[in-house]
């Protein structure tokens, strides 16, 4: 077996094929050993999280994500373990934030004046990932074969969002090829597609609900989908606070609103509590009054 590494020998215990290597590091000569599953079954479970991957790759050598999702993080965990993986967890955060309350083996602090941080979730295991990556490049073949619902809930998860605004479901995307086939194989699903320059949008809501919805495991954004789709389950943070504020102050007008929440407008929010019977208005401009 020659596949560039130095004295390479393998065996096959069970259902993964044990890979025993010299390679050379910054230290001199080095032995790994790394496990890949004999076969893959391509099922639900290696669909999303192979739509996950495209979206949320760890870089370099590493097999695995970088994601902030806990539903997510634990998803992809034991994904990997089961199909023989040892994970290493490497936390990123800039300087401007509180260490959050994950576990890590390792961390790294970002110095950059933007806040935020990233778990990197994954094995040392770079003929693994070479394989993943051989699959992406060939993703016109391979898609095919997966569980389509399966693998665009996974890529939503890692690049999708929610548009409360104009009520669509996008997909971040730049590369020509990928567009081209996320955009043929989301038609195949049932959607009509657009490209915005930035993002592959589709306006079905009650499609995406029924095929894409039950499959994503993002807490957040399923809490925006259902409330999108449905109108119901738990109200979306940034829209709560326009009804509380509704709630708690009837008879007020979308600028006064606007005013006490510090915010530029609020007319989409007001505009989806209407529709969705939460408030109602009256006279013109409109004043806004809850309903219950």
């Amino acid at each position: 077996m020659n596949i560039g590494f130095r004295k390479t020998n393998f065996t096959i215990h069970n259902n993964f094929v044990l890979i025993n290597y010299y390679n050379f590091t910054k230290y001199g000569k080095k032995y790994f050993q790394v496990k890949i599953p004999k076969f893959f079954k391509l099922n639900k479970e290696f669909s999303y999280f192979f739509g996950l991957w495209c979206g949320d790759r760890a870089g370099g050598k590493r097999m695995g994500i970088v994601n902030q999702n806990k539903d997510i993080l634990d998803f992809s965990e034991s994904w990997l373990k089961k199909n023989g993986q040892n994970i290493e967890k490497i936390l990123y955060f800039s300087e401007l934030v509180t260490i959050p309350k994950v576990k890590y083996d390792k961390k790294f602090v970002l110095k950059t004046d933007k806040k935020g941080w990233v778990l990197s979730l994954h094995s040392n295991n770079g003929i693994f990932s070479s394989f993943f990556h051989y699959i992406c490049r060939e993703l016109e073949k391979f898609i095919s074969y997966l569980d389509l619902e399966n693998f665009f809930a996974g890529l939503f998860d890692a690049e999708g969002n929610v548009s409360l605004y104009n009520r669509s479901f996008r997909f971040a995307c730049k590369d020509s090829e990928k567009i081209k086939i996320y955009s043929l194989y989301l038609k195949k699903v049932g959607f009509k597609t657009r490209y915005d320059g930035g993002c592959i949008i589709v306006y079905d809501l009650d499609l995406f609900y029924k095929r894409i919805y039950p499959f994503i495991k993002h807490s957040e954004k399923r809490t925006a989908t259902k409330f999108l789709c449905t109108g119901g389950g738990e109200i979306p943070a940034n829209i709560a606070s326009v009804l509380d504020y509704v709630r708690s102050y009837p008879d007020c007008s979308q600028i006064e609103i606007a005013k006490a929440l510090k915010k530029n407008k609020v007319f989409q929010e007001l505009k989806l509590l209407c529709d969705f019977k939460y408030i109602s208005h009256k006279g013109y401009p409109f004043r806004y009054f809850t309903n219950t």
